[in-house]
């Protein structure tokens, strides 16, 4: 079955297929994050690097202490996740979500104790 022969169910109009220019706002978000990303992973990876050449007791101890930290960004990160997810649907409700962000942040800081 091809969708361009049967033209009584789609009509196809490649001429009226328009690019939404707010979509590249997103880049002023998406292009950070990617960078924060990928300097994380490079500084991750020259540090384990150097850590690897101290012995075997060093490089089980960082093992150790890379467990741990995995498991803080990942509470961490759903917290963030989280809270952009309320921010999101509440978006004109200024004030509730003024509220709810100092209630997290305090969550923030109760965890990093």
């Amino acid at each position: 079955m091809n969708l361009f022969l049967q033209t009584d169910i789609i009509n196809w109009f490649l001429n009226k297929l328009l690019f939404d220019i707010k979509i590249l706002e997103g880049l002023l978000i998406w292009v950070p994050a990617g960078v924060q990303s990928t300097l994380f992973s490079i500084s991750n990876l020259i540090i384990q690097s150097s850590v690897n050449s101290l012995g075997t007791d060093y490089v089980a101890s960082w093992t150790a202490i890379g467990k741990i930290i995995s498991f803080y960004w990942l509470i961490i990160g759903s917290l963030g996740i989280s809270i952009t997810t309320f921010v999101a649907q509440n978006f004109g409700a200024y004030d509730r979500v003024r509220k709810e962000c100092h209630r997290v942040f305090k969550r923030y800081h109760y965890f990093l104790l």
